[in-house]
């Protein structure tokens, strides 16, 4: 054995030896915390994967407002910004590192009561009258209609309660502005009916100046409502219908260029504009029904995002000297360059059906869940690139545009072509995606104290694009198709009353598609980027521990291997 491979080895059993010991000093009485991440209700402690859930309780004294907090409190799991506005989910290291092509499916899949949220703009969202929030690491597919190969994150709200009209709101104050108001309503609506509003906003003003244009930047401006029925049907059967909507219109994000002059790091030199506009919605149904032998859920979804953002493209202010980047010789100035506007509009379809047994078959031996998912995502996708090309501090915009000059643009189909302009990059793609699966999971008792977990996924996508890039008229028609078979098996076993062990072995598939941007083969050198990307896939080995030390009076850890 050479000595690299016995230091980790003894890292690792130092470490988890230090997570088992760590938990005896929690003396916080909490209570037993239970989640539905294998489709059925049950405590945290005995399923058998990594798993955090978070409690409304801790959502509110944590002050978790949106993705990028869970960063903070759950271990594992990185939420970062990707150029400004762009949302970037990590577990475990798996996640989509850029994200530039909205088409892609997420390596970390979001759900919001178990309903797959398929736009990564919809990220930006806050979080609004959440019960729990349960992430689930390692590849997901053997439960969930979307697949994943870093993990789920499962936002679960507040379901509309039965037992009277209540309500509850709140202001809060604070630096650079802050004004955020809140409301949670419950309204009984007769004896099986009941509803639930909830509505929030944020106004504050930016912690950072953009002293060229005069904007502050890293505000927020976004308003949340939702609406929640829920109708008891009788004959143990239930539906729920709920819409979502989430509004931003701010100046943006700052992003300061690796050669700004300015000293204060909160200050920036940029010379065009910023703006950040975003609507995203979503509305849903969901019907559960007990037929006895297993509980059905039928759930469907539309939903809409459309983006509009504007941003300085080099980070710099005309003039400024190009200090840090090697080769272009002295006096180098930095030109005017922006998008102005890049644009998304996502539609997604979503339809999925699960079946969860109750009695359990095989002389109450085996559990079962079986589930359908079928999607369809279409996306219309504009950039509008431009760059001061002759260097004289001002940028020949496309006729039409209300920030465009009448006597200096370019005219969309007229006699120049547009190379004879100020373009950097011009694109519209019009890329879809047709997502069809069908997958299960049985548990099957050997013993009192020892389970095997099985679970198999067949999944198959097809994705289209139309890309037009620099305004020509014909379309690059892409397409392309992935299908595959994955799997999971674990094995549990009790060891106490307290104390689950649990090795498992999961195989995670993401589908590929179509870039937006790509090269040609035969064009003076080799293309670095393609016009399909392959699908992906993860083989991941677990090894888990879960204890309740000192019961009922300390949190539970685990220890997991990643293999």
């Amino acid at each position: 054995m050479s000595y690299n491979l016995f230091y980790k080895q003894f890292l690792l059993l130092a470490s988890f030896l230090f997570f088992w010991t760590y938990s005896f000093a929690q003396e916080n009485t909490i209570e037993e915390v239970f989640v539905t991440a294998e489709k059925r209700s049950e405590s945290v402690q005995d399923v058998s994967q990594a798993v955090t859930a978070i409690s409304s309780k801790d959502i509110e004294s944590k002050n978790i407002n949106s993705f990028v907090d869970l960063s903070a409190i759950v271990p594992g799991v990185t939420v970062a910004k990707n150029e400004g506005y762009k949302t970037v989910i990590s577990i475990r290291g798996v996640g989509n590192e850029t994200n530039q092509n909205a088409i892609a499916a997420p390596s970390v899949a979001f759900h919001m009561d178990g309903i797959f949220i398929a736009s990564p703009f919809s990220l930006q969202t806050d979080f609004i009258d959440v019960d729990r929030i349960e992430v689930l690491r390692g590849p997901q597919g053997t439960l969930f209609g979307q697949n994943s190969t870093g993990g789920v994150i499962n936002v679960i709200s507040k379901k509309p309660s039965m037992e009277g009209n209540f309500g509850k709101s709140d202001i809060s104050f604070g630096n650079f502005g802050l004004t955020k108001f809140r409301s949670f309503n419950n309204f009984v609506l007769g004896d099986l009916t009941a509803a639930r509003i909830s509505f929030s906003s944020t106004e504050r003003d930016g912690f950072s100046d953009n002293l060229v244009t005069g904007q502050d930047l890293d505000d927020d401006s976004n308003f949340s409502v939702r609406a929640d029925l829920l109708m008891e049907l009788g004959n143990d059967s239930s539906l729920r219908v709920f819409g979502q909507l989430f509004e931003v219109d701010r100046n943006g994000s700052a992003m300061k260029g690796i050669d700004d002059p300015t000293p204060n790091p909160r200050d920036l030199r940029q010379d065009s504009i910023s703006n950040h506009e975003l609507t995203s919605s979503v509305f849903a149904a969901i019907y559960e029904s007990d037929l006895g032998y297993a509980n059905l859920k039928v759930m469907a979804s539309i939903q809409e995002d459309d983006i509009s953002v504007t941003r300085d493209n080099d980070r710099h202010n005309y003039g400024d000297p190009v200090l840090a980047i090697p080769g272009l010789g002295a006096g180098t100035t930095y030109q005017r360059a922006e998008f102005r506007p890049e644009t998304s509009i996502v539609d997604t379809t979503t339809f999925e059906i699960n079946l969860v047994s109750n009695e359990p078959a095989m002389n109450g031996k085996l559990d079962w869940t079986l589930g359908a998912f079928y999607m369809e995502h279409e996306i219309e996708n504009h950039i509008r690139g431009y760059r001061d090309n002759d260097l004289d501090g001002e940028l020949q915009y496309v006729c039409g545009e209300p920030f465009a000059r009448a006597d200096y643009c370019f005219t969309v189909g007229g006699p120049a072509p547009w190379f004879f302009f100020e373009f950097d990059f011009v694109s519209d793609a019009f890329p879809t995606r047709e997502s069809f699966s069908v997958y299960g999971e049985t548990t099957y008792s050997l013993s009192d104290q020892f389970r095997i977990l099985t679970g198999i996924r067949y999944s198959d996508d097809e994705v289209e694009s139309c890309v037009k890039n620099f305004f020509t008229n014909i379309c690059d028609n892409l397409s392309g198709s992935s299908d595959k078979t994955t799997g999971k098996v674990a094995a549990e076993f009790d060891l106490d009353e307290d104390t689950l062990a649990y090795l498992s072995f999961s195989a995670g598939f993401k589908p590929g598609g179509t870039n937006l941007t790509y090269g040609f083969t035969g064009d003076n050198a080799p293309p670095l980027v393609f016009p399909n990307f392959e699908a992906e896939t993860v083989d991941s080995i677990e090894l888990g521990l879960k204890n309740r030390f000192l019961r009922w009076k300390s949190k539970s850890k685990y220890c997991s291997l990643l293999i």
